[in-house]
């Protein structure tokens, strides 16, 4: 049988969209699919050596964070045409038989040209079908805007983001109907989660889309990290303190570094930095201790606390070893994966535009000493063991495609394995409310209040 050919092009800004598909990739089986990977450059030190490569230009992380900053588009339309066209020459000279992007929104126009099925892998919020009411974590870099302060500006900002992702999607469809393309709802939720399919990397209890089509599925969170070296200080990491596993990621802000690190410069903890190349962080002999990139997972599975960005990455690591998480959200993505986190008990979410006020060492303290975050951070890494994302994601492109491989001899013990899944998440949900009190589907006014020291945001 002829293997069939799945070309994989993340929008290489993040580092965490890269990783995401190379973990869903890694599923699918040699003897059956040729996988290629289209991304920048400097990323492709993170492709597996069996996968295809080919380079795809992408926002730059400098330059998606300036335009999220100053609250330009993301999508404008002489980049988006540069990108439809390398996509479409892409697929036509691969000759892919699915394309799977991950914040590549250029697909679903170029997919669709090409004649090629795209699946887009998305986080739920953005899908037209949440319910979950965006905000944003910090004022724009626009003078108006941070003369109304933050607590007046954010109000103002979170009034006007239906025009917004209204007006931020025309570049978008103008680019759709240039190629004979019906526009799509003027909504950037649309945009981002358009697609011939659409695989939500989240739990579905945590972030609902009621009504979403049957070509919308929740494949589950996806676990990824770097394949890094231990650090040469790895077992030099003392055992006698709690360890605290702080880092901004590829697109968080670093400027908050500092005033994390000095909170947590008298508190009785050992602290691990990753610095992702973006700060300097200078070690501090037997409890400071630094690198540029970190094992994520075996680092949270030591620590009594995670300290990031808010992102999906991030997150899903701390909460896979059971730790409760700190989320410093600087975007509307980060923020909207912390959301939920924070309603459930797991994890305290902080905005960007009140970090420098913030309470910080209060809020570290609490969360190490909180039986209910951690008992809650427990209960959603259990939920996490029963999902497999590559695995759903596996069974889902051999469906699309029709092909025939080892998991299609087992369909009792997928069948079964759903079952427990669905079962268990249902009385662990109800687990999660006993112990902690917590309710993952209570309105946003039931997040703890930030713990804010006098200040503007504060007053």
């Amino acid at each position: 049988m002829d293997k069939k050919k799945v070309l994989f092009m993340p929008g290489s800004f993040s580092l965490a969209h890269v990783g995401r598909l190379i973990s869903l990739a890694e599923s699918l089986p040699s003897d059956s699919y040729e996988v290629v990977f289209a991304c920048e450059e400097r990323d492709q030190r993170f492709i597996p050596a069996r996968f295809g490569r080919r380079r795809a230009t992408s926002l730059r992380a400098e330059e998606f964070r300036r335009r999220l900053e100053k609250g330009h588009p993301l999508i404008d339309a002489p980049f988006l045409r540069r990108q439809v066209a390398e996509d479409i020459h892409l697929l036509k000279s691969l000759r892919a038989d699915l394309v799977v992007g991950d914040f590549r929104p250029s697909l679903s126009i170029s997919a669709s040209v090409a004649g090629v099925p795209y699946m887009n892998v998305v986080n739920a919020h953005w899908s037209p079908w949440s319910k979950e009411p965006f905000q944003v974590p910090a004022l724009l870099d626009i003078m108006p805007v941070q003369w109304m302060g933050f607590r007046f500006g954010k109000k103002f900002l979170d009034s006007i983001i239906p025009l917004v992702f209204r007006l931020h999607s025309r570049a978008f469809n103008r680019v759709r109907r240039e190629h004979g393309l019906a526009a799509l709802p003027h909504d950037l939720r649309g945009v981002y989660s358009a697609g011939d399919y659409t695989a939500y990397a989240d739990l579905p209890d945590l972030a609902p889309t009621p009504g979403a089509p049957a070509g919308h599925r929740h494949i589950g969170p996806v676990l990824w990290e770097p394949d890094v070296p231990l650090p040469p200080w790895w077992a030099d990491l003392p055992t006698d303190k709690p360890l605290v596993y702080l880092s901004a990621g590829s697109t968080g802000r670093t400027d908050f570094l500092t005033n994390v690190l000095a909170a947590l410069a008298d508190m009785p903890v050992t602290v691990a930095v990753a610095t992702a190349g973006r700060t300097t962080v200078a070690p501090v002999a037997g409890r400071v201790f630094v690198a540029e990139y970190l094992p994520g997972l075996p680092l949270c599975q030591r620590a009594a606390l995670a300290i990031n960005n808010g992102g999906a990455g991030g997150v899903t690591q701390a909460l896979t070893a059971g730790i409760p998480v700190l989320g410093i959200a600087a975007n509307m993505d980060q923020c909207m994966v912390m959301k939920p986190v924070a309603r459930s008990g797991a994890g305290r979410m902080v905005l960007a535009g009140e970090a420098k006020t913030y309470a910080w060492r209060e809020v570290i303290g609490e969360l190490l000493s909180s039986r209910a975050a951690k008992a809650a951070a427990e209960a959603l890494s259990r939920r996490l063991a029963l999902r497999s994302a590559p695995e759903a994601f596996h069974g889902w492109v051999d469906q699309i495609l029709g092909v025939r491989s080892e998991r299609a001899a087992v369909p009792l013990i997928t069948f079964l394995r759903g079952a427990v899944s669905r079962y268990w998440e249902l009385n662990l949900y109800q687990t999660l409310v006993q112990e902690t009190g917590a309710n993952p589907h209570v309105a946003d006014e039931s997040i703890q209040k930030t713990p804010v020291a006098n200040g503007p945001a504060g007053r």
